[in-house]
């Protein structure tokens, strides 16, 4: 097997040296592009997650599934000594616009 390519990462590091500056309006625009993709690759990457946690025509061996999905989307936070609460994490929140504590200028 081949190791994975992070497209992401790959494409965020053209994006640092895409265009010369001599033609803004070409320049602009590829920008605009790589940005938007990465926007759908995130925006993708979460619903493949959510879909994961909510698995539910699967067997035992799903539940390892449903928990690896659903750490990567909340997080528990201690409300008391023998209390906590899942919490969005801040990183999803900000990528789905959801205002949080950490994430005030999120999107509404």
């Amino acid at each position: 097997m081949t190791e994975r390519i992070d497209h992401a990462a790959e494409a965020r590091e053209a994006l640092g040296g895409s265009g010369d500056g001599r033609n803004f309006a070409t320049d602009a625009s590829q920008n605009a592009i790589a940005h938007a993709l990465l926007a759908i690759a995130e925006q993708q990457r979460i619903a493949t997650l959510i879909a994961l946690a909510t698995l539910t025509d699967v067997d035992t061996d799903g539940d390892k599934l449903r928990a690896d999905a659903m750490d990567r989307l909340v997080r528990w936070v201690p409300h008391g000594p023998d209390d906590e609460h899942p919490e969005m994490r801040p990183e999803i929140a900000a990528v789905l616009g959801i205002k949080t504590k950490e994430t005030p200028n999120a999107a509404q």
